[in-house]
């Protein structure tokens, strides 16, 4: 079938497929170490026995391709394939959004619709709609891709309708999403969590806990959603009263629930609740995810227990508890404890060894040790401190932070 009720698109297709031109350049630093030998082995059997022309084949192999991550083959295979039907196209563009290549995904789908051939389908356009709100200008772009979508009479299912949603939402377009919602014959919990985190990124806590009470049904990710929200708006008491209800009434905790948990009793410095989530944590089996390691540190750092948060974070760095040692972030937690406490000695040699191990240092770690030790002054002190002051000063000029009046790099 031609694509002949394609019109308002035609008008996003000569502008969008020159805007998207300069996102079409991928090169190995986005892959991922995936050994590829199985793939192209599977890849030459086929083409030695002839088969590699078929177009189930083809897109077979184009699948294994996509999903190893090895998208310059997959591209490949993709140009050399004569007739592609809507799954090769699919396959590909699903693949560069997959890993986030979110231009290729786009300037790849305008390709299909310059061409004529081919009409996406649901799979096809959720890709897209993904796609659409990680780019500038994605609003505009999504909002052409939805009215071909009403125009073509594409039946939205509640998988394409909250793809749609989703996008109004990330691209901060709330009039659009609640305009959206309504009208939306079928709604499923995403729905409604898409929606509940729309009206939170506008910090409307009235309204968003309306809806949450509204919800015919909620999951963990309803509550997590709700219940950080009201942290981060600074309404600490309502969110440990909801979390109190969840305990009672709600889905099991997750480990986004836990972090979230204690982040909580961080702010209140509720230390007798941070030592019971701790207990459950420990209880769970849980201990070995990163970031409620994290959360721990954290919590006991902002309730002044020091000790404790040092030995949780020790058995991290010595490998007791097996994580990501290339995840920064509780490394970025107790350096700031540190801080706060008023142990910069400390602070500086965690620092310094988080150096040493190649750990990525974040501008708000580089920021805090830079500002404690303008005011003590302890960089100056010896020839030792001074080369930290050095590696501070590289990284800091590295990551382009901005020395305040009266600062010294030294």
């Amino acid at each position: 079938m031609i694509w002949n009720k394609y019109v308002g698109f035609a008008v996003l297709s000569n502008t969008a497929f020159h805007y998207l031109q300069h996102y079409s350049h991928y090169s190995s630093s986005h892959f991922l170490p995936v050994s590829q030998i199985n793939v192209q082995v599977i890849h030459a059997k086929k083409i030695k026995d002839g088969s590699a022309h078929n177009s189930s084949i083809s897109n077979y192999i184009l699948n294994l391709y996509t999903k190893s991550n090895h998208l310059a083959s997959a591209q490949k295979l993709f140009d050399e394939i004569p007739q592609r039907d809507v799954r090769t196209w699919t396959i590909l563009i699903s693949g560069f959004a997959r890993f986030g290549l979110n231009g290729n995904a786009l300037w790849l789908f305008i390709k299909m619709q310059k061409e004529g051939i081919v009409i996406p389908n649901e799979f096809t356009l959720s890709s897209v709609l993904k796609c659409s709100s990680s780019v500038s200008n994605g609003l505009r772009l999504g909002k052409s891709i939805h009215g071909w979508m009403m125009t073509s009479a594409v039946d939205l299912d509640v998988a394409l309708g909250n793809a749609v949603l989703d996008l109004y939402v990330k691209c901060e377009a709330l009039d659009y999403a609640k305009r959206f919602f309504e009208l939306m014959s079928d709604k499923n919990v995403v729905s409604w969590n898409i929606m509940l985190a729309g009206y939170l990124g506008t910090e409307d806590m009235e309204r968003s806990v309306k809806l949450f009470k509204m919800m015919p049904e909620k999951d963990v990710s309803s509550w997590n959603t709700t219940i950080n929200g009201l942290l981060q708006c600074g309404s600490e008491r309502d969110a440990l009263k909801l979390l109190r209800q969840m305990t009672l009434d709600g889905p099991s905790f997750n480990e986004v629930t836990f972090s979230i948990s204690l982040a909580l009793m961080s702010s209140l410095r509720n230390l007798e609740l941070g030592r019971q989530i701790h207990g459950k944590v420990r209880r769970l089996f849980i201990y070995e995810d990163t970031l409620v390691r994290a959360s721990l540190i954290d919590m006991y750092c902002k309730c002044g227990q020091m000790e404790k948060a040092s030995r949780i974070f020790q058995e991290l760095h010595q490998g007791i508890v097996e994580v990501q040692h290339s995840h920064s972030v509780p490394w970025s937690t107790i350096i700031s404890g540190y801080i706060h406490n008023g142990m910069l000695k400390d602070a500086l040699e965690v620092f310094s060894s988080m150096v040493c191990d190649q750990l990525e240092v974040d501008v708000f770690t580089l920021s805090s040790i830079l500002s404690a030790t303008a005011n003590s002054g302890l960089l100056e002190l010896d020839n030792e401190n001074w080369d930290e002051a050095s590696k501070l000063r590289g990284l800091m000029q590295e990551r382009e932070v901005v020395k305040l009046p009266g600062q010294s790099w030294t």
